[in-house]
């Protein structure tokens, strides 16, 4: 049930935070940061290889997601 565009009853629910997306270039670096200088607090960060992580503090969370470009090697045989 609507209420002038507000849902009602029991299908209400409210929101209580929200999350910043950024893209880094290396999530462990930034995840450091935002630790040691930002005081932020990680549970852990994932990935084989780590590429995304979300630090929190005082209820706001920030998901850090590894963004890169593929890196090619040029050896001298090929030149």
């Amino acid at each position: 049930m609507t209420d002038g565009g507000n849902v009602t009853g029991e299908h209400a629910h409210q929101m209580i935070g929200r999350a910043r997306y950024l893209f880094v270039s290396d999530v462990v670096k930034a995840s450091e940061y935002y630790r040691d200088v930002l005081g932020f607090s990680y549970p852990k960060v994932w990935g084989d290889l780590p590429e995304f992580c979300m630090p929190r503090r005082d209820g706001f969370i920030v998901l850090l997601s590894q963004v890169g470009w593929p890196t090619y090697e040029i050896c001298e045989t090929a030149r």
